[in-house]
């Protein structure tokens, strides 16, 4: 703890926590979120393929957001230790604090299976991705992200709100994964009429 002290105390730490300016706190609590939308942006791309919601869409080229998935977890990482610097003492002792890395460290491992799986595996990704296996992988993946996410806004709460929001939580993603059970019978209900549909053929004198 004395370590953490220190590190929490020193001339530069104590400007980005205490400064009024955007240079100081704002900025890497910015950095922090931005970096998180050019992570997952993609990835929310590819779960809404896997649910049906974006059926024609080509997996293949979604390969070419890969340097900016990893620029946005290096900056999410650099952002991450420098506000973890201003409070460190604080944030060790914090369960909350605790499952939010614990969250989104189990997350990266499990996407980046699921990348390999997809992406490098010996199926065409338009073939692996629906494969139970892919499925498996993203949706974990997609649980520890949430988990992860939830928790990192909810360290500077109460247990209170904390209880609160998790049960508010549970209730969306129910809603969430009933929508989605919903829309994907729908669009598959219109692709089987549309197959089913007869062909138009002209009578003789039209």
């Amino acid at each position: 703890m004395e370590a953490l002290s220190w590190l929490e105390n020193t001339d530069a730490v104590t400007w980005i926590r205490e400064s009024t300016s955007l240079l100081g706190y704002t900025l890497y609590l910015s950095l922090h979120t931005l970096g998180l939308v050019f992570l997952l942006g993609p990835v929310v791309v590819i779960g809404l393929r896997m649910a049906g919601l974006a059926p024609r869409l080509p997996v293949a080229p979604l390969r070419s957001f890969f340097p900016l998935m990893v620029g946005g977890f290096v900056v999410n990482v650099v952002s991450g230790l420098v506000l973890f610097a201003t409070a460190p003492v604080g944030f060790v002792r914090n369960i909350t604090f605790l499952v939010k890395i614990g969250c989104v460290l189990l997350a990266v491992v499990v996407l980046r299976r699921f990348v390999r799986l997809v992406f490098e595996g010996p199926d065409a990704p338009d073939e692996a991705i629906e494969t139970p296996r892919a499925r498996t992988l993203f949706a974990v993946s997609a649980m520890f992200w949430t988990l992860g996410i939830a928790a990192g806004r909810l360290t500077a709460y109460s247990a209170y709100v904390i209880s609160q929001t998790v049960v508010a939580l549970l209730v969306a993603l129910v809603v969430a994964l009933l929508a989605a059970v919903f829309i994907r019978s729908v669009l598959a209900r219109r692709s089987v009429r549309e197959q089913r549909a007869p062909l138009a053929v002209p009578l003789k004198g039209e």
